[in-house]
């Protein structure tokens, strides 16, 4: 089952699946386990980056207060 996710992260997983499947075939058998892999991938992505965020700014306020 999918975890509460921000909608912003719904919408891109329903943007990607629409894209792939107008252009490509896929089984009903198929389908679920597409969706929930686009999913989770952009999950992993949006972890990475908020981690990527988080130590940008502790980098910065370390720096910060080496200079003052």
């Amino acid at each position: 089952a999918l975890k509460e996710k921000p909608p912003a992260l719904l919408g891109l997983t329903t943007q990607i699946v629409a894209a792939h499947l107008s252009r490509n075939e896929l089984t009903a058998a198929e389908l679920p386990d597409f969706i929930r892999r686009i999913h989770e991938s952009l999950a992993h992505i949006a972890t990475i980056d908020c981690r990527h965020r988080s130590a940008l700014a502790a980098s910065a306020a370390v720096k910060g207060r080496l200079v003052h």
